[in-house]
């Protein structure tokens, strides 16, 4: 999966370039990047090969598993802006899968404070599974939980227990499932893909 482009510089075309990195937002970054790199001296030549070179961060869009008919991502956004960048890349990626959302809010403050931002991005995705918050360092805060996103989503929403959002993941067919969070939500994507792995065999 690989995104081809080229760059206008005020002087020059830097390109093409092949981005192995997915997501749209790399796009962003790499343009970002290229007029650091630009400013730094660097030649057209080494942004093209470093650009192209670049094959991402762990947890940012990792494809933990693919096959004809599923894909498993596994992404660290943890912020509304984040969820909002993940869901367009993925709908820009793949127009007529079904999107689905694993999302595990981290932190009680922050769901407080941006419950309102949470289910707007969420809502850019078909189907929405919501996990207890990870609360990290934090104490539980009164009327602040999973819910209070939930209720505020556009599309079908659902809080679940860690199980049962593990098997919404293996069970799922025919689309994309994006496991979200800053929390432990990685450690159950990473037992999905090894079930996954395993029944492919």
């Amino acid at each position: 999966m690989k995104y081809s482009y080229s760059i206008q510089s005020p002087h020059a075309i830097i390109g093409p370039i092949q981005l192995k990195a997915p997501a749209y937002i790399n796009i962003e970054n790499s343009v970002a990047a290229a007029a650091v790199a630009l400013a730094a001296g660097c030649s057209n030549n080494e942004i093209i090969h470093g650009l192209s070179d670049f094959e991402g961060i762990r947890r940012r869009f990792d494809i933990l598993y693919q096959s004809d008919d599923f894909m498993l991502i596994d992404d660290y956004a943890h912020h509304p802006e984040e969820i909002k960048a993940l869901a367009i890349s993925l709908r820009n990626l793949f127009p007529h899968r079904k999107l689905t959302a694993i999302f595990q809010p981290h932190l009680y403050s922050r769901t407080r404070d941006l419950a309102e931002g949470f289910s707007e991005s969420l809502s850019l995705f078909d189907e929405v599974f919501l996990m207890e918050i990870y609360p990290a360092r934090e104490r539980p805060i009164r009327g602040v939980d999973s819910l209070m996103i939930a209720k505020k989503i556009n599309q079908p929403s659902h809080v679940v227990s860690r199980e049962e959002a593990f098997r919404e993941i293996i069970s799922r067919k025919h689309q994309v499932v994006a496991t979200i969070g800053a929390g432990d939500i990685e450690k159950l994507a990473l037992l999905a893909q090894e079930n996954l792995n395993r029944q492919r065999l």
